[in-house]
This record gives C-alpha cells, structure tokens and sequence, in this order.
C-alpha cells in the first residue's frame, strides 16, 4: 500500500480508538449515577426558613406598638412605643411638632428616657417656664403596659405644676388622627365641644394646650354666669360658682 492511503487509514483508526475513549470516559465520568445532595439541600432549605421566621418575625414583633404616649404643649407630637417599652416611631401633630419630631432623635430609646429628653428641649422647657400647659396622655392595647406608662409620666413630671397626665383609649386616638390631631389635643377639643359646639379641629390645631384651656375656661365662666344670672341669687348660687372655681384647677384631670 503506497504510504500516502497507509497514512489516511491510520488517521481513521486513530479518530475511532480516540471516539472510543472518549466514550468510555463520558461513560464513567459524567453519565454515572449522581450522588443525592437532596437531604443536605432539603436541610439548608429548613434552616434559612427558621433563621428567615426568627429574624423577621422578631423584628416584627419589636415594630409593632402597643401603647401610644401623646405630649401637647404647643408642639404636638406622639410617640410610638413596642412591647419593649422602646420608642419605634414619633409623629408630629403640628407645625412645631413636626419640627420637634425630626430633631427629637429618639427612636429606639426607652420611652421614659425619651419623654425626659424632649420635656428638656428648649422649646418645650420654654413653653413650661411660661405658664404653658403640659398634656401628657397615655393610650394602647395592653392596659397593664399602659397603667405602668401613666404611673411613671405622672412620676416624671410630678416637679412640673402645670404637667398634666391622663389614660385615654385607641378609639379615641383613632378619632383624633382622623381629625388631624394628636390624642391630647382632640380630648381637650372634645371639653371645648361640650361648651361650644361650633369649634373645629381647625380652630384649635395650631393653638398652644394653654390658649385652649385659657378658652375652656372662659366659656365656662361665661355658662357659669348664665346659669347664676337664671338662678336663684340664694346661697345655691354661690356653691355652683364654687364649683366652677373649682373646675378651673381640676380641668386636665
């Protein structure tokens, strides 16, 4: 056989043992049955999802409020606490409440920490030192949470004579929100109501808890004479003015 057909048969019997081999590999290598990873896989699936639920269920947990903390001097604001008794959010009710909310910087403190830390502002200390009227009211779903709130606020401001605290409920602070007001605010706007019923939201919004109580207490003096004006001017007349004398400390009880 001439050298040149010699060659070309033996470049085909390479290409086919080289085929050959190559099957073979193939055959061992990659066609052989795989190992199962599907436990280990199945495992790591059931250890992120515990991980995913612990994290973002605890994180859920720490978000959600619980009790509601209203301040109104004339900044208007409230605080969101969890059931860590951590502040989780702050939201302004007015003008200078929202000025206070932004720079209060009290997000995640513990919420007595936080009421001391915004009573010391310049504003609201101001507010104070000027006769300013200090509403601090406390509402939520977790009535005993709430009691231990009001218990340490009336602690906290027992050195201010014109601090003020109280226990309101969520519908009412529903109600306040859908006005536009903060809890402190509506419930003071609620006694003006009962004197005047032609308020408005509107009208008290921007006012300071002092304006608003100086106007409570005028309307009421001015029912107080009406009533002593249609009356008897016998000693009856003089223990209802007694009573409304009264009425003009007691009235943010």
């Amino acid at each position: 056989m001439s050298e040149p057909w010699k060659e070309a048969f033996d470049h085909i019997h390479a290409e086919e043992a080289l085929k050959l081999h190559t099957k073979e590999y193939l055959q061992k290598k990659v066609y052989r049955p795989k190992k199962s990873f599907r436990p280990l896989y199945g495992g790591l699936i059931t250890v992120f999802c515990l991980m995913a639920l612990v994290i973002f269920g605890g994180y859920g947990l720490y978000m959600t409020p619980t009790a509601y903390i209203s301040i109104d001097i004339n900044p208007s604001m409230e605080l969101s606490i969890n059931r860590f008794d951590k502040v989780i959010a702050v939201d302004g009710y007015n003008d200078d409440g929202n000025q206070l909310a932004e720079t209060a910087d009290v997000i995640h403190m513990n919420y007595l920490d936080a009421v001391n830390k915004i009573i010391s502002d310049e504003d609201v200390s101001g507010y104070l030192s000027s006769d300013g009227v200090l509403s601090l009211t406390v509402a939520g779903e977790n009535d005993s949470q709430c009691q231990q709130i009001l218990s340490e606020m009336e602690e906290c401001t027992s050195g201010h004579e014109n601090a003020r605290c109280h226990m309101g409920n969520t519908e009412e602070m529903e109600a306040a929100h859908g006005a536009g007001l903060s809890l402190g605010k509506y419930r003071a706007l609620l006694r003006l109501q009962e004197l005047d019923p032609q308020v408005t939201a509107e009208d008290v919004k921007d006012m300071s808890m002092r304006e608003i109580w100086n106007w409570i207490d005028s309307l009421a003096g001015e029912s107080e004479s009406g009533s002593q004006n249609s009356g008897d001017t016998t000693s009856g007349n003089g223990q209802h003015h007694g009573e409304g004398a009264g009425h003009s400390h007691q009235h943010d009880e």
